[in-house]
Formats: structure tokens, sequence, C-alpha cells
């Protein structure tokens, strides 16, 4: 019989601190309301109030900014959705933004975890397995909680910039993953690939910072 890793499930713990953290700390913006290029690029573009999921009426909504060379679909997509099945409340723009940002810090976490590990196994073995295992949540807490990332989660437009920085993380943690394998001798290409076009591309149709 296996019993639980009482260290890995000290992480996890922490990981789970950290996250209701972070919902306590932007709890009191989430009521908020929309402001700045919100107005223009939300309530008044038509095209996000779709009525139906289809596909002529998402293809629509998806390209219908004008920011930016790309128009950055994927962003303006996640906008028609959340207004097609919340509606226009604000709160619910911010929320899901809000999700957004702990799935990024949640793979920050997955990142600095699998360069902590390569650089332990590659180049210092000497590191403690205790630094090995709580760099990671540090790295994760501190971008969940830094003040930085405050409007890129209460600014309702900037889910361009919190998507394309999410898919970023994924395309690397991918590529750790990757390499990882390629290392030990085994198969990664398709690892590399799938970051680097698959969440890739998603980072920049997402906005043009995921270039």
């Amino acid at each position: 019989m296996n019993l639980p890793d009482n260290r890995n499930t000290s992480v996890y713990f922490a990981l789970l601190v950290c996250c209701v953290l972070t919902l306590a700390v932007y709890q009191p913006g989430l009521s908020g309301d929309y402001m700045f290029d919100d107005n223009s690029n939300l309530l008044s573009n038509q095209a996000l109030a779709i009525e139906s999921l289809d596909l002529h009426e998402l293809s629509n909504a998806a390209f219908s900014s004008r920011a930016g060379n790309l128009r950055r679909p994927v962003s303006m997509g996640s906008f028609a959705l959340n207004h097609y099945f919340f509606g226009v409340d604000p709160y619910s723009f911010k929320l899901i933004n809000l999700v957004i940002h702990l799935l990024t810090g949640l793979a920050l976490f997955l990142l600095a975890r699998l360069i902590v590990d390569s650089y332990r196994q590659l180049h210092n073995t000497a590191l403690s397995p205790r630094i090995a295992r709580w760099l990671p949540v540090a790295v994760c807490g501190l971008w969940l909680v830094h003040p930085l990332n405050l409007t890129s989660v209460l600014y309702i437009v900037q889910r361009m910039t919190s998507l394309s920085s999410l898919f970023m993380v994924c395309a690397l943690c991918l590529y750790m993953i990757g390499r990882r394998k390629k290392l030990a001798g085994r198969h990664g290409l398709s690892f590399i690939l799938t970051g680097f076009i698959v969440f890739g591309g998603l980072a920049i149709f997402s906005k043009e910072t995921g270039i």
C-alpha cells in the first residue's frame, strides 16, 4: 500500500492557501464597474452580444476588434462567450479574469518546478530538496498577489494580456517537458511543437505580446 507523500500534500495545501488568499485580495475589486477602454472595446461593440453559439456569430465577435494587427480573436471570442453565458454584468467578466489569473499562477508553479528540478538534476545535485519543493510555491504565490497584476485582473479588457500570459506559460511548460524527455533519450519533440504552435498561437491571437 502506497501512503501519500506528506511533503507533497503540504505543497499542494500551500498552493490552495495562495489561491484562497488571492481570492480574498481581489474580492473587493470584483464589484467595480467598466472603465476606460472597457467601454469602447466591450460595451459599444454590438458584435459581442451574441444570441447563440452559431459559428458565424462567434466568428464575427472574435474578429470584431480593431485593436492590434491580428485583431485578437481568442480574447474577443472569450468576451463574447462571457456575454452569452453571464450577460453584461461586469462582475462576471472580472471573475473570469481572476480565474485566468489563478490558472496562470498554477501554470507558473509547474514551470518553476520543472526548471528547478532540471537545474537540480543537471547542474546542482546538492540543491536542497526542500528548496526544490518550496521555491515554485513562492514563485506562484508572489505572482498571484503581486500588485503589478492588478490591472490585468480588474481592468476587464486587459484579459487580452492575461490570456496571452497564460498560454505563453503553458507553452513554456510543454517546452520544458519536451526538453526533459529528449535529455532522457525519449521523444519530446511533439511536446515542444505543441507548445510552440498551439499554445504559442493562442497567446499571439490573444494579444500580440505573445510573439
